[in-house]
């Protein structure tokens, strides 16, 4: 997408981004759906009780967790929610289809993991491979502290066992979709954040998903020059503190 710099979506990514000169102070406001009006008099309809299975146990449990325990992840606990996350599950002719759905099978979204305390892997930066199934080491050394400061100094990112970075490479996707290829973008994080959360309480690990960092300071620690390609999404995973 040659224009990529000129597109409504690539624009209005770029002046959202969180820096320390421009972070805002929102005040939260409640506003009331047009649907929850007291003048609405469409019928309510009663659904009947959800039937309980696994599936509907795992949703119910699952929680945003920020008290995490020094204790390490075993690799194999990170393998499953890798593969949860993004994990190949078959192909079709050219493409290639995973755990998580992407419009038009292009999966413009990649993942970068910043290790703190997993058996067997060394802390640092790694970039997950999932047509390969594996890691590749980025770069080697406790930044724990660094993504805790640029992640607005929220404690519990640097207390993590493991914090996934979900980023795009917004051609992938807008030189097929154009100004509209954002939002399919930002669904695919989604949808990948959510089997991320979802695999963690399958194995009785903590997660919390992460919308508040400095883009930039994200970027630059794991080596993304934040234009044709940046963070998005975080989701620190550890054990319970209890």
């Amino acid at each position: 997408m040659p224009d990529l710099k000129k597109s409504k979506g690539w624009k209005y990514f770029q002046e959202t981004k969180f820096d320390r000169n421009t972070l805002p102070f929102l005040h939260p406001l409640r506003i009331s759906s047009p649907r929850k009006s007291s003048k609405d008099q469409f019928l309510e309809i009663p659904l009947p009780e959800p039937q309980q299975d696994d599936f509907i146990d795992l949703l119910s449990k699952r929680r945003s967790c920020r008290s995490f325990a020094e204790l390490p992840l075993d690799l194999e606990e990170l393998s499953y929610i890798l593969f949860a996350a993004y994990g190949v599950t078959g192909r079709a002719g050219f493409y290639t289809l995973k755990t998580a759905p992407s419009a038009g099978a292009l999966y413009p979204c990649e993942l970068y993991l910043q290790v703190n305390r997993v058996k067997s892997l060394d802390p640092g930066i790694y970039y997950f491979l999932p047509d390969n199934f594996c890691l590749k080491q980025i770069k080697l050394k406790d930044l724990s502290s660094e993504v805790q400061e640029a992640s607005l100094g929220q404690g519990f990112v640097g207390r993590a066992a493991v914090n996934i970075f979900i980023s795009a490479v917004f051609r992938q996707n807008m030189i097929k979709y154009g100004h509209r290829g954002l939002r399919y973008i930002l669904l695919d994080a989604g949808h990948i954040a959510q089997n991320i959360l979802l695999g963690a309480v399958s194995l009785g690990l903590g997660s919390c998903p992460v919308g508040a960092f400095f883009d930039d300071e994200l970027n630059s620690l794991i080596g993304l020059d934040g234009e044709e390609e940046s963070v998005l999404y975080v989701c620190s995973l550890g054990r319970i503190k209890t």
